[in-house]
């Protein structure tokens, strides 16, 4: 159209990688099985593209842009299970700096005085960096560089990576189980500078007719330990459980109900119910009350609730 001969090439280049090993252990079929290795993905794609216009054999110019992505990620870590008692996972650490995704955009002008002549940045283009908090002892970060025509008209860098913020070796996380009666998870950052560690454990014994739940957990998570203590009864005549919630050692809450049943055969019997529920030793509510009952001739009730109003609240009747 305009009478001179137009060029337009474009050249594009990917390159893919997939990186695995390690060991794989098992007896028992998946009851009892290790599980050592690492996986490693990367990829790489380059787009080159040439425009020129050529006046004469020794008269050309246009413009060449660049354009490449990579990404690369890696995981290794150790996996071991013992059928439902024990199941640990312990996945490594990233390195100081692991880059997870970069995009790079070059722009270059082409003259036949000064081949492959670079275009700076435009004066009005922005540069954006981002990192997320740093609680796992490492953090996500971002940057952006573009200019003012845009990601894809000029110069151009975007980039996401992990750096690491901590001396950890791996994260940690360890559960097992005893039947019903012991129940334990454990999460850790090992050989880190930041405590991270949280443990729960539940125990439950049946001889002691006890039971006991407790969230061990760093001052990163707010409380340092948190405890929920608790006993019970169950038989004939009494049904109770006695639940009592502490942390660090200071008892918050605790809660009693109680169902007392003396039944003198089919016909009658007497039922005693009781709830006190109490807060760093002062009680904020208190029921209790009874119903007897003789089939065919008399029953009695009589509940007393405190402290929810100023004075007691009573129902009583004969």
């Amino acid at each position: 159209m305009a009478g001179l001969p137009l060029s337009l090439s474009v050249n594009a280049t990917a390159t893919v990688s997939f990186g695995m090993g390690g060991t794989y252990r098992t007896a028992a079929g998946l009851s009892d099985l290790q599980v050592t290795g690492h996986v490693k993905p990367s990829a790489s794609v380059d787009v080159n593209g040439l425009m020129t216009v050529s006046a004469s054999t020794f008269a050309r110019s246009g413009a060449r842009i660049q354009n490449a992505v990579h990404t690369a990620t890696g995981l290794s870590g150790k996996l071991i299970v013992r059928g439902t008692r024990i199941v640990s996972v312990h996945l490594d650490a990233p390195q100081e700096a692991s880059h997870v995704f970069s995009y790079d955009s070059k722009l270059f002008l082409l003259q036949t005085s000064r081949p492959n002549r670079p275009v700076p940045s435009s004066a009005a283009g922005a540069m954006t960096t981002f990192c997320s908090s740093n609680w796992l002892g490492v953090e996500l970060c971002g940057r952006l560089e573009q200019s003012g025509r845009g990601l894809l008209a000029g110069p151009a860098h975007a980039a996401l990576f992990l750096r690491k913020t901590d001396t950890h070796s791996s994260y940690a996380l360890d559960f097992q189980r005893d039947g019903l009666r012991s129940l334990s998870l454990t999460m850790d950052t090992p050989q880190s500078q930041v405590d991270r560690r949280v443990h729960v454990q539940f125990a439950l014994d049946d001889a002691a007719k006890t039971l006991k739940a407790s969230f061990l957990a760093s001052p990163l998570f707010g409380p340092k330990n948190t405890e929920l203590t608790g006993r019970y009864e169950f038989n004939a005549l009494m049904k109770a459980v006695d639940v009592t919630l502490s942390i660090d050692s200071a008892q918050i809450a605790s809660v009693r109900a109680a169902l007392r049943t003396d039944l003198k055969g089919p016909m009658s019997g007497r039922i005693e119910p009781s709830l006190v529920v109490s807060k760093a030793g002062s009680d904020l509510l208190h029921f209790q009350g009874y119903y007897s009952y003789s089939a065919g001739s008399k029953y009695g009730f009589d509940f007393q609730l405190k402290h929810l109003t100023v004075r007691p609240i009573r129902f009583t009747g004969n």
